[in-house]
């Protein structure tokens, strides 16, 4: 089991990484070569890698709480459920918005 938390975790480690990275593209692109701002597309696609990264997170924090339940995991993954729930939240109202003004 525990071979299974580091792999949730690398993962989610890695998907951050690889979303920052396109999205430093995407801002070295946009914004040096094209002479544009960052696109909203952009944002929009890191914010979700990033969600998708937090759900792998929760999942092994859920993990490691079911192994060995102390206080400060369960405290851990409570954080990382409501930053989860705040970052999709305001995730849905900037696709919302975006939706409306095209």
């Amino acid at each position: 089991m525990s071979y299974l938390i580091v792999a949730l975790k690398a993962v989610g480690a890695l998907l951050i990484g690889y979303a920052s990275c396109l999205l430093f593209y995407r801002f070295v692109w946009d914004v040096l070569v094209k002479q544009y701002s960052l696109s909203n597309k952009a944002r929009i696609l890191y914010v979700s890698y990033v969600l998708m990264a937090f759900e792998l997170f929760l999942g092994a924090g859920l993990l490691t709480t079911l192994a060995s339940p102390s206080w400060s995991d369960i405290g851990k993954l409570v954080a990382i459920a409501v930053l989860r729930t705040v970052l999709k939240y305001a995730l849905k109202r900037e696709m919302n918005y975006q939706q409306k003004q095209a």
